[in-house]
């Protein structure tokens, strides 16, 4: 507690290298620029994982993006012809959440059926697009999957093989 209150709090930036001219003697500058040159290196590393870490989180959604896509080419025989005449315009947080949706190639390709959707769409403020996307997602998704149980016949219980109860005795 008393080193958070006299000395100041450290600052995301890391500031310029210290220079020998604002020190008194070669230890406290050589101290100074030794801490200076952690600093930098601690964040430096961590910059790069998180560089790292980002390109591959990227590759991932890609990859499961041409499959997902591969997946409803094979389903669709005019996809291909459809999505690429369509000229609509998606801004970076509709890819996104395009790249990223299960149902993307589907809301892609009702997208490039129904421009006015998409019009709509880009005219939204992000959080609204979003959550339309999200219904066009649900609305998509669960047309694409068909429903192998119906929902009472998965609630349906089993009947016990057990032995029924004893009687209990009377006074």
């Amino acid at each position: 507690a008393l080193r958070a209150k006299y000395e100041p709090p450290k600052t995301d930036e890391l500031g310029a290298e210290p220079q020998p001219a604002q020190f008194r003697d070669a230890t406290e500058y050589g101290k100074a620029l030794k801490e200076w040159i952690t600093d930098k290196t601690e964040r430096d590393i961590a910059a790069k994982q998180q560089a790292e870490k980002a390109e591959g989180e990227r590759k991932a959604t890609l990859t499961a993006w041409g499959e997902r896509e591969a997946k409803t080419k094979a389903e669709i025989a005019d996809y291909d012809t459809v999505v690429n005449a369509s000229e609509i315009k998606v801004s970076n947080e509709l890819r996104d959440a395009i790249l990223e949706s299960e149902a993307g190639p589907l809301i892609r390709y009702h997208l490039a059926t129904h421009p006015d959707v998409a019009e709509a769409l880009a005219e939204m403020t992000e959080g609204r697009m979003l959550r339309e996307v999200g219904k066009l997602e649900a609305t998509l998704g669960s047309a694409a999957k068909p429903q192998t149980k119906s929902a009472e016949s998965a609630t349906v219980a089993e009947i016990s093989k057990a032995p029924a109860p004893i009687t209990p005795l009377k006074g």
